[in-house]
Parts: structure tokens; C-alpha cells; sequence
């Protein structure tokens, strides 16, 4: 068996988008509310993991403090998941959320896939 049809079988073919919370455990998504600043200066970042696991999500938070310390930082989003993937935001990535704006970072291949992080602050 080659590697491509073991992990067509082992994955299947689709996945949920799930909204990973950033910040809380409830594990649902917290868009700002309309008090809360542009560009995460108090709150943290909220992040949506494209083709996300649905019976074992991966999760990010990306905090307040590392928007605006703005240097390169990469996170691990293994979550629940039985397997890890990493993501590097890059201090240009932070300019951009503490504008206010929204980013998009493929993951590393983890079991013979990626996930596409988006994140924003506005």
C-alpha cells in the first residue's frame, strides 16, 4: 500500500471547519464584540482552523502580548488532535493583525496533511 492511498483511506475525504476559541475554553469561537479595540491591544487573536478534525480539533491561541511584541513566533496547533502541526507568524503577520487585519497561514504537513490557520484581530 503507498503512502498516498494510506492516508486516503485513513482521512477520508472531508473534514469540518471548526472555529477554535483563542483565549477561553469553551472551545466556540469569540469574535470581538464591539467594545473591544482594533488589532488584539487588549484581546487576544480569534483563529479558524480550515479542515479542522471534528472528534479531535486542533487549537491556537495567539495571545495579545505576542501581537504586539511583533517578532517572528511559530506555535504548535495539536490541540486534541492524535498529531502535531506547527504555524510561524511572522512579525510582519503581527504588523498586520495590530492593524486590524486578518492573516492566513498554511501548517506544516502532519500525517499526510495541512491546515489552513486564518487569523484576525478586527
Amino acid at each position: 500500500m503507498t503512502r498516498r492511498t494510506w492516508c486516503k483511506l485513513v482521512l477520508g475525504g472531508s473534514a469540518a471547519i471548526t472555529i477554535a476559541a483563542c483565549g477561553g475554553s469553551s472551545g466556540k469561537a469569540d469574535a470581538p464584540g464591539p467594545d473591544s479595540p482594533s488589532g488584539c491591544k487588549v484581546s487576544d487573536a480569534v483563529v479558524m482552523i480550515a479542515d479542522n478534525h471534528a472528534h479531535s480539533p486542533h487549537n491556537l491561541t495567539v495571545p495579545s502580548a505576542d501581537i504586539q511584541a511583533g517578532v517572528d513566533k511559530t506555535y504548535d496547533i495539536m490541540g486534541m488532535a492524535n498529531h502535531s502541526h506547527t504555524i510561524t507568524i511572522t512579525a510582519a503577520e503581527f504588523a498586520t493583525l495590530l492593524a486590524g487585519g486578518t492573516i492566513m497561514d498554511t501548517s506544516t504537513v502532519g500525517l499526510c496533511h495541512t491546515h489552513v490557520v486564518t487569523t484576525s484581530c478586527g
